[in-house]
C-alpha cells in the first residue's frame, strides 16, 4: 500500500506544478516587466513594470556587462 501511495503521489506532482504554473500565467496582467534598469527623468532608476514609451537596460547583474535593451512596445 505504501508503493502505491509514494506511485500517486509522484504521478500527481507534475499535475499540481503545472496548475500552479498555469494560474500564475492566468492571473498575469500583460504589462512588460524589465528585469534589468529603466531609466527616467534624469539619474532616477527603477525596474518592475514598464509604462508606454520606456526603455529598459538589460544587464547581467553578475558581470556588470550590458545584454541589451527592451521597449514597452
Amino acid at each position: 500500500m505504501r508503493f502505491r501511495g509514494l506511485l500517486l503521489g509522484l504521478f500527481l506532482l507534475p499535475a499540481v506544478v503545472g496548475a500552479y504554473l498555469l494560474a500564475g500565467a492566468a492571473t498575469e496582467d500583460g504589462t512588460p516587466r524589465c528585469d534589468g534598469i529603466i531609466e527616467e527623468y534624469g539619474d532616477a532608476e527603477r525596474s518592475g513594470p514598464m509604462k508606454p514609451g520606456e526603455t529598459c537596460d538589460l544587464y547581467d547583474f553578475a558581470d556588470g556587462r550590458s545584454q541589451g535593451t527592451r521597449s514597452y512596445e
